[in-house]
């Protein structure tokens, strides 16, 4: 488990730098406006594709986690499944035909293109290399295509009439990415016929994971198609790029969820309830920890690392990217108690009307506040999405798990995360006006400030709280000065 949480770690690290390699270069060739055209037409392809897979992320994860240890059940499992998964795409693509043929007729040629991003999900099976706790293979596969894919973006795409060979290569990519995983499927399972029953059984529980899916979708994919449309492709450009780089941080924090929901899940079959809370507790505070810190640090670097990282087109993203970080510690702290609690003990019904809750939030407010504030109105309503969400989440795990000691622990961090935007703010006038080495200061001292500020509090909670953090600092602390002793 420890090796899988690495190897996932060290993944969403791979895609948190590649596209800091490649989203300044893409910004400057493309620009907000090209950028917000791509944005809303892969957001509506992506929303067609979510039909495709119903709710198999992680219901599929699930089910064949619960089923791995006995092969011909495994693979009777995943076959009853792949073929629903089939069906829907098969429904799914009709749909998106006539959507293209006849709606979209101002992106026909984009549209057309990526139908390719519909094949990429029909032959997506990494649920099924999740619920067999195989991370290094998948993950290895995945990073040689994604360095590739850069590799590709700097060779072909020159200038802005480079856009359909942009748009081509990141939809093949993703459709070669799910065909990787099928060369090795049949190594670990066996061909086996499966009932009309059989697949049926798979619909109701997999539709009802369906649920949150349409609801995330609502707040994360409609809400740039509602921009689009009633905003501009400016703003959508914009917000597109901050979200991209809120998506790599949390993709990084939360990393940890998608390796331990399949452990979880067999623990839960096994009846380990006692060790499922001993480890929600302690990701939790780590991952809060983390987020915070993490959502303070936008703060600091939001008049530099916009106009360094994306260019001076990009240059009220000083106002956007510090107010969309905000979210970051809500979407952390949701993300263990789903990934860790809920959905492993199959409290599905809280997740569902948690993530239904945030949708109708997100829709309603979107609705109303981007006519009178545009992408700010936007942003607002993602805010309280993401809020709302996240206390729903910890209201419904109240009978299971100690949410107030909790919220007791983590609360005490946000002095830290204060301090440090106070502390940078005002460094920040005394460093020098190069842009580089302003933000590199900016982080240092940011970086800095929190660990002393976040581990000198856990010292000075003697274990009173967080327990196993605090001895994990000091253990730190012991093991380092012997070190230095012996120099």
């Amino acid at each position: 488990m420890k090796k899988n949480i690495i190897y996932n770690f060290v993944y969403q690290l791979l895609l948190a730098i590649l596209p800091i390699i490649t989203a300044p270069y893409i910004s400057r060739i493309f620009g907000p406006e090209l950028q917000g055209v791509y944005s809303y037409t892969f957001s509506i392809v992506n929303y067609f594709s979510l039909f495709v897979m119903l709710g198999l992320k992680n219901y599929g994860n699930r089910a064949i986690a619960q089923t791995r240890n006995n092969k011909e059940q495994l693979s009777k499992t995943f076959f009853e499944i792949y073929i629903l998964q089939s069906v829907c795409f098969l429904i799914t693509l009709i749909v998106y035909l006539g959507y293209f043929l006849t709606v979209s007729s101002k992106y026909t040629t984009i549209s057309l293109l990526q139908v390719i991003v519909l094949f990429s999900y029909l032959f997506d099976i990494s649920w099924f290399f999740y619920g067999i706790e195989q991370f290094k293979f998948t993950i290895f596969r995945n990073t040689i295509i994604k360095v590739i894919t850069v590799g590709f973006i700097f060779l072909f795409v020159k200038s802005s009439e480079d856009f359909y060979v942009y748009i081509l290569i990141m939809s093949l990519s993703m459709l070669i990415s799910s065909l990787s995983l099928w060369s090795v499927l049949f190594k670990k399972v066996m061909v086996h016929k499966v009932t009309l029953n059989g697949i049926l059984k798979h619909l109701k529980p997999n539709l009802l994971l369906f649920i949150p899916v349409i609801g995330v979708s609502i707040y994360k994919l409609l809400s740039k198609i509602l921009l689009g449309s009633m905003g501009s492709m400016y703003d959508l450009g914009l917000f597109e790029n901050a979200d991209k780089i809120v998506m790599i941080i949390t993709g990084l924090i939360t990393s940890v969820g998608a390796v331990m929901l399949p452990r979880l899940s067999n623990m839960a079959v096994n009846g380990e309830t006692e060790k499922i809370k001993k480890i929600t507790h302690r990701t939790l505070n780590i991952t809060f920890l983390l987020s915070l810190g993490i959502s303070a640090g936008l703060f600091c670097v939001s008049s530099t690392f916009p106009l360094w990282f994306f260019g001076e087109k990009f240059k009220e993203l000083k106002y956007v990217l510090p107010f969309l970080g905000l979210t970051i510690p809500f979407v952390a702290w949701a993300s263990v108690l789903r990934t860790q609690y809920l959905i492993p003990l199959e409290k599905d019904k809280d997740y569902i009307v948690s993530i239904m809750l945030g949708a109708g939030v997100n829709l309603l407010s979107n609705v109303v506040l981007i006519t009178y504030f545009g992408i700010y109105g936007s942003l607002t309503a993602t805010l309280l999405t993401e809020f709302f969400v996240c206390a729903y989440q910890t209201y419904a795990v109240r009978k299971y798990l100690p949410v107030k000691e909790y919220i007791k622990n983590n609360s005490i961090f946000l002095i830290p995360a204060v301090l440090m935007v106070v502390i940078v703010k005002g460094i920040s006038g005394f460093l020098p006006d190069d842009l580089f080495i302003k933000m590199t200061g900016q982080i240092f001292i940011g970086l800095i400030s929190y660990i002393l500020m976040a581990g000198g509090l856990l010292i000075f909670a003697k274990g009173k709280f967080m327990s196993e953090e605090y001895q994990l600092v000091t253990v730190f602390a012991s093991k380092y000065k012997k070190k230095l002793k012996r120099k």
